[in-house]
């Protein structure tokens, strides 16, 4: 061994890498696995949706072919996809999606997420204080329960952004500038309100952090971009109104000034409403506060020790849990893997500073906790949420594979050239084309209806489709290719 050491030069420092870290190594790879389990197995049994990965695989293929994405795909009329989200990312990975297929989105989302969890062992190492700890962070951050929320629903360009923070972070830490205005540019443009909570990390830093004029620049990079991006350009993609963006926060006031007016002149409401419904919602009752629970359980109480923090977390918060749509407010979905890196930073952070064995003792309890947190969210949540699509031990999450087999052979058959209408779950598998509308939009130039039942779908809303099937083959214009309970194919016919 020490022979042939000696006569490769790669060897050596190959070898000691994987001495000093192949427990780290290890346990990505062991993640990776678990991870995709969950997300490719997802999209492999039709549970992926129109909203969001078919909408944003269908930009792929526009992406790929030179021309911009009009949105039919979701909406009723012609406009930018950019005007909805400012999301450069579908660009930059749309040349990926000739070797992955209707699977691109998903893979580029779980690589970064890993790519995210080893920039924040990188700056766990980074630091000779934290450097023993580095393992526990690295659990930590695999560990969150917004990953796997994230990972079980779609694709979203706002994971992606946040897999980058902890690498930002550790640039900015050690004022090492080219890089990070580097990592900030990555994560602006992969959507436009990352940009308000990028500002206001930058605002935070001047509290902890020493480089003053990188904190300036970051800060006023940030709210420039956003204030561009988000009152001009976005507005400017709606070519036939020129709207701007519809303001969600219809509690605060009509817009983004109202809003800060609102959240000055009545902070006692605007708290209570931190932790319950500011709207009468049917199962979201203590959904804010299940989010709060969970964050307190993944160690959110340590920002007492750093204060600072809360200027970073604000737009986060604030964002979330005044939105007008309930599903935001909770732990579901993509909605709280922002908070993750920016989280782990401060945990470890104050951990750091302890002595031991605090350090031990707080450094193992906030990850067996997060684990708690993360099994819970599978298990049980006051929300409604989809188990299948996250429990990754249970044989429900798993497909049929002769379905399986079948649809993919029945969607193969339809021509890449065909303009299709198809349901919720089958756009995502059909939306590599120039023209795929969301079922039942069914423009005059479609070619082929795809119909696929969801499985959380309501007898009524089977029913419905059945009636407009029937609707479509009384008229004439189109017979039956393809029959059974998993799926159903209609052509136009030719005249």
């Amino acid at each position: 061994m020490e022979k042939n050491t000696r006569r490769n030069p790669l060897f050596s420092p190959l070898h000691q890498a994987w001495q000093q870290h192949r427990f780290a190594v290890c346990m990505v790879v062991f993640f990776a696995v678990v991870m995709g389990m969950e997300t490719f197995v997802n999209h492999l049994n039709y549970r992926t949706y129109s909203l969001d990965l078919g909408v944003y695989t269908n930009a792929l293929w526009d992406y790929a072919h030179g021309q911009w994405n009009d949105s039919r795909t979701f909406l009723s009329r012609p406009i930018n996809l950019l005007h909805d989200h400012f999301d450069l990312y579908l660009l930059l990975f749309s040349p990926f999606s000739y070797v992955f297929g209707s699977y691109t989105l998903l893979v580029m989302q779980w690589f970064f997420v890993l790519f995210g969890a080893v920039g924040f062992y990188r700056w766990m190492l980074s630091d000779p204080n934290r450097s023993s700890l580095a393992i526990q962070g690295l659990l930590f951050y695999l560990s969150f329960f917004g990953i796997y929320a994230a990972l079980s629903f779609d694709y979203h360009s706002n994971v992606v952004s946040a897999s980058l923070f902890p690498w930002f972070w550790m640039a900015f830490e050690k004022g090492k500038k080219g890089l990070t205005f580097l990592w900030l540019v990555l994560m602006v443009i992969g959507k436009e309100n990352v940009s308000l909570w990028l500002a206001a990390v930058g605002i935070s830093s001047f509290f902890l952090l020493p480089h003053r004029v990188l904190s300036s620049v970051v800060t006023l990079f940030s709210i420039t971009y956003f204030l561009i991006i988000t009152q001009w350009v976005m507005p400017a993609m709606d070519t036939a109104n020129g709207s701007p963006m519809r303001f969600a926060y219809s509690v605060l006031g009509p817009d983004m000034k109202s809003a800060v007016i609102y959240l000055l002149s009545h902070p006692l409401q605007a708290a209570e409403w931190l932790f319950f419904p500011h709207a009468h919602q049917s199962g979201f009752e203590w959904a804010k506060m299940e989010f709060w629970l969970f964050m307190i359980g993944c160690g959110f109480l340590f920002v007492i020790q750093k204060p600072a923090f809360l200027i970073a977390f604000a737009p986060l918060i604030l964002q979330k849990m005044f939105h007008d749509q309930p599903t935001l407010w909770g732990v579901e979905a993509h909605y709280t893997i922002e908070f993750l890196p920016l989280l782990g930073i401060l945990v470890f952070s104050v951990i750091a500073a302890m002595r031991e064995p605090y350090r031990r003792f707080f450094s193992y309890g906030v990850v067996i906790l997060t684990m708690a947190t993360t099994v819970r969210m599978m298990d049980h949540t006051t929300i409604w949420m989809d188990r299948s699509r996250l429990r990754i031990y249970s044989k429900a999450h798993y497909p049929n594979w002769e379905v399986v087999k079948e649809r993919t052979a029945v969607l193969k058959a339809i021509p890449e050239t065909a303009i299709v209408s198809a349901t919720n779950v089958a756009v995502p598998h059909l939306a590599l084309r120039d023209q795929c509308y969301t079922f039942p939009d069914i423009p005059e130039q479609t070619t082929h209806v795809v119909i696929i039942p969801d499985s959380n779908e309501g007898e009524e809303s089977l029913l419905r489709t059945d009636a407009q099937l029937n609707e479509l083959l009384q008229s004439g214009q189109w017979k039956m290719n393809h029959q059974s309970p998993n799926v159903k194919v209609l052509e136009r016919v030719k005249h």
